[in-house]
């Protein structure tokens, strides 16, 4: 019995590592330092982003919160995401994404997920623009991506914007090719109905 002790011991040290790593995902993805509170509706999550503070400017990601293991990237953006981020009907496509990968060139926090997320989600609001009759709220939350938080004061915020003020006006086929092209430059196409 006493040969058996040691696996015992070596199972539940894997076991509690496991289960710390899961304790910690949850706690990184309802960190109150950055995160909006939580919300369900698409319009009200994009209300809560736009009422959010920005992200610190020019501050390296380590100094913006403790990193998250690869491992548990995926399962932290996900409990941000479903927690945060409005989405367009039938699209996701950070749901997508390798999250493994996205922390292969050096250690991510949960603020540098939120500004993927968010990123991705405007991109998925441009392509959903240009493809289906909008509701007055989902124009509301189109007209508010420039100011969502990864977005706010920044190139990437201004490119949405005219482009955004573009797709509202009409012309639904500069909307297309703009989004064709975001896909285009950030590898893949809209993910369709996919879930985390």
């Amino acid at each position: 019995m006493a040969a058996f002790r040691p696996r015992l011991t070596l199972r539940w040290a894997r076991l509690l590592a496991v289960v710390a790593i899961s304790v910690l995902g949850l706690i990184f993805s309802i960190d109150a330092r950055s995160e909006p509170s939580a919300v369900s509706s698409p319009l009200d999550k994009s209300q809560a982003l736009v009422e959010s503070p920005s992200p610190a400017v020019g501050v390296p990601s380590a100094d913006v919160g403790p990193a998250i293991e690869p491992a548990a990237a995926r399962d932290v953006a996900r409990g941000i995401s479903e927690a945060e981020v409005p989405l367009p009907p039938g699209l996701n496509t950070a749901a997508a994404l390798d999250w493994q990968r996205q922390s292969d060139t050096g250690p991510i926090t949960a603020g540098d997920v939120r500004s993927l997320l968010q990123a991705n989600a405007a991109r998925d609001w441009v392509w959903y623009a240009t493809h289906a009759t909008l509701t007055p709220q989902e124009t509301t939350i189109l007209e508010q991506i420039p100011e969502w938080p990864a977005l706010r004061g920044n190139a990437l915020g201004e490119i949405y914007q005219g482009a955004i003020a573009r797709i509202l006006a009409g012309d639904r086929e500069y909307g297309q090719a703009f989004a064709a092209r975001q896909f285009r430059e950030r590898g893949g196409e809209p993910a369709r109905d996919v879930s985390w």
